[in-house]
């Protein structure tokens, strides 16, 4: 519909023939907003539409726009609206919330890992409240993690004080929640207590007011596609996902290889002790094959937008980089001592990994709780995908954006240059995690060859079922 190149820029016909200049005409983003609006009201759209049409605009009022226009016609929205929440930054949705409600945006069937603020001056956001309070107790009432609260709130420096024992029972009653103050928590579910029945009730004439979703947990299966939103993830559990999707052929492999015991849960020794035994380190994730050299192209293209804002100085030849050598991303051998801090660092954040999976807080992972990666994973993946694409769309070869990426001419793309490359571009996504995946040996840089493992997604790295 709309090109990043032609967001936010004037332009004209430049042609000569009456073709040409059709075809040289430019619509600006509010013609094309107001455009989709009109015919708004005639569409029925999945939430994986509405994402793809949300990544078209790259200013955040024209997203927050579609958003406003669109979400009332997705049919899947209270079961996989969260495809479209991670479009948005915090303060982003925060606004989208005061502007189209709290209930009308909130993920009924998929409300892990997503913090909630809410005002309990205001009725609506003291339902939600309610709404997470009953599901708790419907499925495992330790799932609201961390509940505070700032009973004089909301205050410019929040007073909050812990639930030390635990969340008032009395509050299963929504009469009898505060009516002044902020409440804090994020909730968190093991996929094995999750209780679609529930969800779907209150998604439905409950709270949400959603009708038409299938009533048996089987039919809803079918349809959820389950979700994180990354900017809740840890680094660390980041860092670990990338070694397992680089390292095991399928998540549901890497579970099998860490379960020593074949009793179908993984405890702290099995997972900790088999993912450092499979090459796991913070420093970087292994590979089973090395990285084949790549060259850049011995002239890029003569484009103006490809050198806008970069330094004059001479590129040095390739082969005179810094960092990996040819044959493969590797590291000069550790020292025993070196080798002893990286393996204590692993487990380190092996251990928050494990905790992080561990929702029930049992003691054990089992198959279904491993599958939250599967979720993290899906959004990587497919933010990836939309990045490589926004490249693609922008310089018009990977390698045009690395040359315009690399400033320093330093043959090595360090992160602030990578946020500067993906801010030039206006790309709304998760830069770090995106960074994460493609800085293979956690070096905080960024090899040539790294960078090209973007050509490859939804090639050889396939979208996850």
């Amino acid at each position: 519909v709309l090109s990043s190149r032609q967001q936010g820029r004037p332009s004209g016909p430049t042609g000569t023939s009456k073709g040409e200049k059709e075809a040289a005409v430019r619509l600006d983003v509010e013609s094309v907003i107001w455009s989709l609006r009109a015919a708004s009201s005639a569409m029925w759209l999945l939430c994986s539409q509405l994402r793809s049409l949300i990544c078209t605009f790259h200013v955040a009022q024209a997203r927050c726009d579609i958003l406003g226009f669109f979400f009332l016609r997705c049919v899947d929205w209270p079961v996989n609206g969260k495809l479209c929440r991670c479009k948005f930054q915090q303060q982003e949705w925060e606004q989208l919330q005061k502007r189209l409600g709290h209930i009308s945006l909130f993920m009924f069937f998929q409300p892990e890992n997503c913090g909630v603020s809410l005002d309990l001056a205001v009725n609506e956001q003291r339902r939600i409240l309610h709404f997470l309070i009953k599901l708790a107790a419907a499925e495992n009432p330790i799932n609201l993690k961390k509940p505070r609260i700032d009973r004089t709130g909301p205050n410019l420096i929040p007073k909050w004080e812990n639930f030390v024992s635990g969340i008032p029972l009395s509050w299963e009653n929504i009469d009898a929640i505060p009516e002044r103050g902020v409440f804090d928590a994020t909730y968190m579910c093991s996929m094995e207590n999750v209780r679609l029945r529930v969800r779907r009730r209150f998604a439905g004439p409950g709270l949400g007011g959603w009708i038409g979703l299938p009533e048996e947990p089987v039919e809803l299966t079918r349809i959820i596609r389950w979700w994180t939103v990354l900017e809740a993830v840890p680094q660390d559990v980041i860092r670990v996902l990338v070694f397992l999707v680089t390292d095991f052929n399928s998540l549901g492999d890497a579970f099998s290889t860490c379960d020593v015991n074949g009793d179908g849960k993984l405890n702290h020794k099995e997972f900790c002790g088999q993912l450092l035994k499979s090459g796991f380190r913070v420093g970087g994730a292994g590979y089973k094959a090395p990285i084949p050299p790549i060259s850049l192209p011995a002239s890029p293209r003569d484009s103006p937008e490809l050198h806008e804002g970069r330094p004059t100085t001479p590129r040095r030849d390739s082969a005179k980089r810094k960092g990996p050598g040819p044959d493969g991303i590797q590291k000069p051998p550790l020292s025993p001592g070196e080798a002893k801090v990286q393996e204590d660092q692993a487990m380190e954040a092996l251990t928050m990994v494990y905790r992080f999976l561990d929702a029930s807080n049992d003691g054990d992972i089992s198959l279904k709780e491993f599958e939250l990666l599967q979720g993290i994973w899906r959004e990587l993946w497919q933010s990836m995908w939309e990045f490589k694409n926004h490249l693609l769309e922008c310089f018009g070869s990977l390698e045009n954006a690395w040359l315009v990426g690399d400033r320093d001419d330093s043959n090595m793309l360090e992160y602030t240059e990578f946020q500067r490359l993906c801010k030039f571009r206006s790309f709304n996504g998760p830069v770090r995690q995106i960074f994460l995946y493609l800085d293979k040996d956690g070096d905080d840089r960024i090899a040539l060859q790294e960078w090209m493992l973007l050509d490859g997604v939804g090639v050889k790295i396939q979208k996850p079922n």
